[in-house]
């Protein structure tokens, strides 16, 4: 009986120090990052197994993530409003550019409130009518020396009432020119038959290229002929001069007035 219940102590001591050493292979799994050192090395944790991260630190990543977020959207939306101020830009830019400027001609201010025109500026019309005022509001009160010389689109030009002086051969060479008029309440200068003259009718100033007349007057009080007023006239084939050849002979001609060389100057005056 003794010999019995020695057995069974023995064995009952035995499950007790088995369990005791289960328990303490589990307890030693869950400490570390997922692994177990033992006599053989290491045992790998299963991953059902792993310890589980705690509330703080996924509260903690899932606020990184919405910053993250928040971040790429604030990014893109500043670049889409960059993308669209640019485009903004662009249009506005197009939209300058495609609204040109009137055509003009060429002036040059006095500084005292009137200019002079000097050039035929951005003007391509085959008439033209100089204005009162420049852009710039100054009265335009003459016409530069050689300002339309040599232009070969130009057909007819009308003179405004302010001009009060026009350079030598601000006409001249122009090779399709047939007319040039002038304001009837102009106090300096006229127009006779296509031809420009002073209001005196004392000097002429020019005379169109391609007018279509073959015959033109000239009156006795004609003192003076500018440079090259006659220089391109292959229509004009007879001057009739109202006084006589004495009188023809004292008229200052201004070079290069070839038109002049090639026409017959008939004189209706007589000497005295």
């Amino acid at each position: 009986m003794r010999k019995k219940l020695i057995i069974i102590f023995s064995s009952i001591a035995g499950a007790a120090l088995l369990t005791v050493a289960i328990l303490a292979a589990c307890s030693g799994m869950t400490q570390g990052e997922g692994t177990q050192e033992s006599e053989s090395g290491t045992v790998s944790i299963p991953s059902h197994l792993a310890p589980v991260e705690s509330d703080e630190s996924s509260s903690t990543q899932n606020t990184e993530a919405k910053e993250e977020k928040q971040s790429a959207t604030e990014e893109f939306t500043t670049e889409s409003e960059s993308l669209t101020s640019s485009e903004t830009e662009e249009e506005t830019t197009e939209e300058t550019e495609s609204i040109a400027p009137a055509p003009s001609l060429e002036y040059l201010s006095n500084g005292n409130g009137t200019c002079s025109v000097v050039g035929i500026g951005s003007i391509t019309d085959s008439y033209i009518s100089i204005p009162l005022r420049s852009p710039d509001g100054d009265v335009v009160t003459s016409i530069a020396e050689k300002a339309f010389f040599g232009n070969s689109f130009i057909r007819a030009v009308e003179i405004p009432s302010t001009v009060s002086h026009i350079g030598d051969m601000a006409f001249s060479a122009c090779s399709e020119m047939v007319y040039l008029s002038v304001d009837k309440s102009n106090k300096s200068f006229i127009d006779v038959n296509g031809m420009l003259i002073t209001s005196d009718m004392s000097k002429i100033i020019a005379y169109p290229s391609s007018s279509g007349a073959s015959t033109i007057s000239i009156p006795v009080s004609v003192t003076k002929i500018a440079p090259m007023a006659f220089f391109e006239c292959t229509n004009l084939k007879t001057i009739e001069y109202a006084g006589s050849a004495a009188d023809w002979s004292r008229v200052s001609i201004g070079e290069m007035n070839y038109g002049l060389y090639s026409t017959s100057i008939i004189c209706h005056g007589t000497d005295k």
